[in-house]
C-alpha cells in the first residue's frame, strides 16, 4: 500500500480541481447554449442531409456537456474529500464518486449492443478526420479497462450510495470498506477516459462546423446577502455539524455491535438458545433498523451540508445543494414510504404502531408531530419532485438528454431554502431516532412481561398441583415457599 499523500500534495490537487471547476463551468454553459440552438435548427431544417449533420452535431454537444459536467462533479466531490479530516466524512464523499461515474458510464457507453452516444460521436468525428482513429482506439481500450475493473462491479455500490439499503450489514460493510486509495485509482481510470474524450471533441470542433461563442465567462452569481449568510452559517455550523457526524459514526459502530450480537455469542450459548431462540433475537433487533438507517441519513446530510459550507465556487456550492435535496428525498422515502403495497414503512413498523398503541400520552403527542412533518413532505413543492428526480440522478431519461433542464434547476436553487430544509430534516431525524429508542424500550418491556409469564406458567402449575394434593399442610406450605423463592428471582 502506498503512503498517504502529504498535506502539500493534497492542497495542490485541490487547487487543480478548483481550476478545473473554474475552466469547465463557463464552457459547459456555452456548450449547453449551443445545444439549445442546434435543437432549434433540427426543428427548422427540412433537408435530410442537413438534418443528419445537425443531429450529429447535437450528439457531439451532448457528449461534450456530459463530459464537462462529470469533470465538475468529480472535482467537487474530490475537493470535499480533501478538505475533510473526519474519516467517516471522507468515506461518505468517496462513495458519491461511485454514483457519479456509474451514471456517466451508463448514459454514455451503454447500451453496448447498439450505437451509444460515444460510438455515434466517435464514428462521426473519425468520418471527418481519419487521423483521430488511433486516438479513438486508445479511448476504447480505456473504456474497456474501466468497465472490467470498476463498472461491472459497481451496481450494488451505486445503489447503496444513492438509495441506501434495508440490509444493515450490507450498508455498514460498504461504508467501512471504502478506501481512499481504491477510489483515487477509480477516479484516475475514469478521468483518463473522459479527459481524452473532451480533448478529442475540443480539438475537432472546427472540423464539425460547430462554432463556439464563449460568451459565458465565470462570474459570481451570489448576492452580497447570500455571501454574508454563507459566511455566518459556515462559522457557526461547520464545526458543530462535524462534531455531530463523528458522534453519529461512533453510535453506528456501537449500534451495529449490538445489532450483530448473535455473531459473537459462544457455541454453548448458541446451543442453549437454539435456532428458534436465535431467530427470535434477530426478529427483535429489527426494531433498531429505523434508528440506524436514520443515523446514516444524518451522516450523509451532515456531510453534504459541510461540503456546501466549505465550498469556494458558486457551481461547487450549487452542486452540493442538489446533493442535499436528493438525500432528503431518498431519506424521506426510506423512512415513510412502504417498499410495496403489501408492506409497511419503517416508520409504521418500528415506531408508529408501537408507540401509538402502547406509548404514554406525551409520546403520542410527539409521534403525531413527527407524523405530520413526514406527511407534509408529500406536498412539499420545494423538495425534489418524484417526476423530476431522474434529472438529479440521470443524464438521460430514456433517449431524452436531461442535463440542460437539470442545469436550469441547479442554477436557480435558493441556498437559504435548501439549507433550511437540511437543518429541519436533520432535526427530524434526531426526533425519529429518539422515538425509535422509546419504541424499542416499550417493545422490550412488553416482551419481558410476556417472557416472564411464560417462565412463571410451569411454576404456577406446580403450585396448583401441590395445593390440590393430599400431602400434609405444613409440607405444602414448605414446598410452596420454596417455589415462591425461585419465582421471585424472575420478578
Amino acid at each position: 500500500m502506498s503512503n498517504p499523500a502529504s498535506k502539500n500534495t493534497i492542497n495542490r490537487l485541490s487547487d487543480i480541481m478548483g481550476n478545473n471547476i473554474k475552466e469547465c463551468f463557463p464552457v459547459l454553459l456555452d456548450t449547453v447554449g449551443l445545444l439549445s440552438k442546434i435543437k432549434s435548427l433540427i426543428k427548422e431544417t427540412k433537408n435530410e442531409d442537413e438534418i443528419k449533420i445537425v443531429n450529429n452535431q447535437k450528439d457531439v454537444l451532448e457528449l461534450r456537456s456530459s463530459v464537462l459536467y462529470a469533470i465538475l462533479e468529480i472535482a467537487v466531490a474530490l475537493r470535499a474529500d480533501f478538505r475533510s479530516d473526519i474519516a467517516i466524512e471522507k468515506r461518505v464523499n468517496l462513495k458519491y464518486l461511485v454514483f457519479i461515474t456509474s451514471e456517466f458510464y451508463k448514459s454514455t457507453f451503454m447500451p453496448e449492443e447498439r450505437a451509444n452516444l460515444w460510438k455515434k460521436v466517435s464514428e462521426y468525428i473519425s468520418s471527418m478526420n481519419v487521423d483521430v482513429i488511433n486516438e479513438i482506439n486508445k479511448i476504447n481500450d480505456g473504456i474497456k479497462v474501466y468497465k472490467d475493473t470498476y463498472f461491472n462491479k459497481d451496481k450494488d455500490k451505486r445503489d447503496i450510495a444513492l438509495h441506501y439499503d434495508f440490509n444493515l450489514d450490507v450498508l455498514y460493510n460498504y461504508i467501512i470498506e471504502i478506501g481512499e486509495e481504491e477510489e483515487a485509482q477509480r477516479v484516475c481510470a475514469f478521468l483518463a477516459v473522459i479527459l481524452k474524450i473532451n480533448e478529442l471533441i475540443t480539438s475537432n470542433m472546427y472540423l464539425l462546423h460547430i462554432k463556439e461563442s464563449f460568451q459565458n465567462t465565470f462570474k459570481n452569481y451570489e448576492s452580497i446577502e447570500v455571501k454574508y449568510e454563507f459566511e455566518t452559517l459556515k462559522k457557526r455550523l461547520y464545526p458543530m455539524v462535524g462534531e455531530k457526524i463523528q458522534k453519529f459514526a461512533n453510535l453506528i459502530d456501537k449500534n451495529m455491535k449490538s445489532y450483530n450480537i448473535t455473531n459473537n455469542l459462544s457455541d454453548d450459548i448458541l446451543s442453549v438458545l437454539g435456532v428458534d431462540g436465535i431467530d427470535n433475537i434477530k426478529g427483535k433487533r429489527d426494531y433498531a433498523k429505523l434508528g440506524i438507517i436514520s443515523h446514516y441519513l444524518y451522516l450523509d446530510l451532515g456531510t453534504a451540508l459541510r461540503c456546501y459550507l466549505s465550498s469556494e465556487y458558486f457551481i461547487e456550492k450549487q452542486l452540493n445543494l442538489t446533493r442535499i435535496n436528493l438525500i432528503i428525498y431518498e431519506g424521506y422515502k426510506k423512512i415513510y414510504i412502504p417498499i410495496n403495497k403489501d408492506s409497511k414503512s419503517l416508520w409504521d413498523q418500528y415506531v408508529y404502531s408501537v408507540l401509538f398503541s402502547d406509548g404514554k400520552g406525551s409520546l403520542k403527542t410527539k409521534i403525531k408531530s413527527v407524523e405530520l412533518k413526514l406527511h407534509d413532505y408529500k406536498k412539499d413543492n420545494t423538495l425534489v419532485d418524484a417526476n423530476e428526480r431522474h434529472k438529479y440522478v440521470h443524464l438521460r431519461n430514456h433517449k431524452k438528454f436531461t442535463l440542460p433542464e437539470f442545469l436550469d434547476i441547479l442554477l436557480n436553487l435558493n441556498p437559504h431554502n435548501e439549507l433550511n430544509k437540511s437543518l429541519l430534516f436533520m432535526q427530524l431525524l434526531s426526533e425519529i431516532i429518539k422515538l425509535n429508542i422509546e419504541s424499542i424500550d416499550i417493545k422490550s418491556e412488553i416482551e419481558s412481561v410476556t417472557i416472564r409469564q411464560q417462565i412463571m406458567k410451569p411454576f404456577n402449575q406446580i403450585k396448583s398441583k401441590i395445593s390440590n394434593s393430599n400431602i400434609k399442610e405444613e409440607d405444602k406450605q414448605r414446598m410452596e415457599e420454596s417455589i415462591d423463592k425461585i419465582m421471585n428471582l424472575f420478578n
